[in-house]
């Protein structure tokens, strides 16, 4: 993956940056291409993105904030959460696009989708901040096999899964 950071991230936090950007680099959808990071001025948040599918480019908003926060690990998994998505989120928006030609109908779809998409980054980003948080996957894995939450088992049982059209 290509990573450009913009001249706008100022000389005296161009370390910070890289260094943060280095800690979760793995964890960016496979599908990026190019990561641009830039650096806005906004108010409250710590980050925001640009999700440029169709251009293989991720566009990461760092602003003011994020440099002064404890999690801002936390937030920027959720923003990578939202590149995570975004294959699944073009479709949806296509299918409204091409589908849909009630006006009142579109807006609903739409304001639906963007919350939707809001909440499976957010979902993604608890997630990766709970596996950090633990010790290790093993250990997780070993607290859902007591619950009786083994995904691999319940696979093989066939819960969980889409029925099938008989």
């Amino acid at each position: 993956m290509q990573i450009v950071i913009q001249k706008s991230i100022p000389d005296s936090l161009r370390d910070i940056v890289e260094e943060r950007i280095a800690k979760v680099i793995d964890i960016f959808p496979r599908w990026c291409a190019k990561l641009v990071v830039e650096y806005t001025y906004h108010d409250n948040d710590l980050l925001s993105c640009e999700v440029q599918y169709e251009y293989r480019t991720f566009v990461l908003n760092i602003h003011p904030a994020f440099f002064e926060d404890r999690d801002w690990l936390d937030s920027l998994i959720h923003e990578i959460g939202h590149g995570l998505v975004k294959p699944l989120v073009a479709f949806g928006e296509k299918i409204i696009e091409h589908f849909i030609v009630d006006e009142a109908t579109t807006k609903f779809l739409y304001e639906g989708h963007v919350y939707l998409e809001e909440q499976i980054a957010e979902d993604i980003a608890l997630f990766a901040m709970a596996v950090r948080r633990s010790k290790t996957l093993r250990e997780l894995s070993e607290a859902d096999e007591t619950r009786g939450c083994n995904t691999q088992a319940n696979a093989r049982r066939g819960k969980g899964r889409i029925p099938s059209k008989s």
